[in-house]
């Protein structure tokens, strides 16, 4: 079970498997009302926030929650500042207490000398590293940071959304590929490693 705090929260979604699972676990657990974060990426065609707003639309589905706000941003490349730029200030107005984020660990060293293409973001995912679900300081909650995408895939099994969430989402970064897996970038590799499939 994820750390459920009291009051509104803001969530990151960005269409992906991580966040995913995080917003159906919000929505099934958390009775406050719930801010969804999407950042939307010209660059690759703003093909993440369609996957977002499925997900979205579905966890809603399946929970029966509608206690939501889904706002996407729209930028031309997407980075950390302009992610946590509208969320910071939703916190320190107090329109949410917590915002929570899906980030996993990477796959242990052995896997990710098998993939393809290397580049990891190692330094918020090193996989060797035990980290803080939450920071008090920040406000940030990042639940799954301690587990990998097999233990994600795990999660969705558990909670027998691997059929009706899963398919939705899109882990794919490379920019040539706009609806669909290319199945040889780094992320393509990871999602394939963890649950046995791309959809």
């Amino acid at each position: 079970m994820i750390p459920i705090k009291q009051g509104p929260v803001g969530v990151l979604v960005s269409g992906g498997a991580d966040s995913a699972m995080l917003l159906y676990l919000l929505m099934k657990y958390h009775v406050s009302k719930i801010y969804i974060f999407t950042l939307a990426s010209s660059l690759k065609n703003n093909v993440n926030s369609k996957h977002a707003i499925d997900v979205v639309s579905k966890c809603s589905e399946l929970t029966g929650n509608q206690n939501f706000t889904h706002m996407i941003s729209y930028c031309h490349t997407q980075t950390s500042e302009i992610l946590f730029q509208q969320t910071s200030e939703y916190i320190e107005n107090g329109t949410i207490k917590w915002l929570y984020t899906g980030i996993t660990k990477n796959p242990p060293d052995e896997v990710l000398s098998e993939f393809q293409d290397r580049t990891t973001e190692s330094h918020e995912r090193d996989p060797t590293v035990e980290r803080t679900v939450v920071n008090e300081e920040s406000k940030l909650i990042t639940p799954f940071t301690n587990i990998d995408k097999k233990d994600l895939a795990d999660l969705y099994k558990q909670h027998n959304i691997l059929e009706t969430i899963f398919p939705l989402t899109r882990s794919c970064e490379h920019l040539s590929e706009f609806e669909r897996h290319c199945k040889v970038c780094w992320w393509c590799e990871e999602r394939n490693w963890g649950f046995g499939r791309l959809v």
